[in-house]
């Protein structure tokens, strides 16, 4: 699902005169009568024209935020569930020394184990 408020790329509590305004601006960018053989203009015009009706629209707003909710929620479980099954051991570094000439030294990793204790 295509987030409509970063295709207006504005706040997900903008009121009607902000939406107007971000999309009037944008389409004026986008427009195909102002760029004419480019494709992907085309396409963001039409991108920005289905997020402005549905977000101007105070009842597919209120349809369509419920499935973006709904849509980051999911999301967000699914990163936890991974989460939780993440599991990761340290072990010792094994390195070979493979040549020692003219201070040039190079290292072979041989196997590498990390432990997370916690994500930033």
């Amino acid at each position: 699902m295509e987030n409509y408020y970063k295709t207006l790329e504005i706040e997900r509590n903008a009121n009607q005169a902000q939406i107007k305004t971000a999309y009037r601006k944008l389409a004026m960018r986008f427009h195909p009568d102002r760029n004419f053989d480019s494709k992907e203009s085309e396409e963001k015009f039409k991108q920005l024209s289905e997020a402005y009706k549905t977000l101007i629209n105070e009842s597919k707003r209120r349809i369509y935020d419920l499935r973006l909710n709904r849509q980051l929620e999911n999301i967000r479980s699914e990163v936890n569930s991974k989460e939780s099954k993440l599991e990761v051991k340290v072990s010792p570094i094994t390195y070979n020394v493979v040549e020692l000439k003219t201070n040039k030294v190079e290292l072979k990793v041989s196997k590498v184990k990390l432990k997370v204790d916690h994500i930033l």
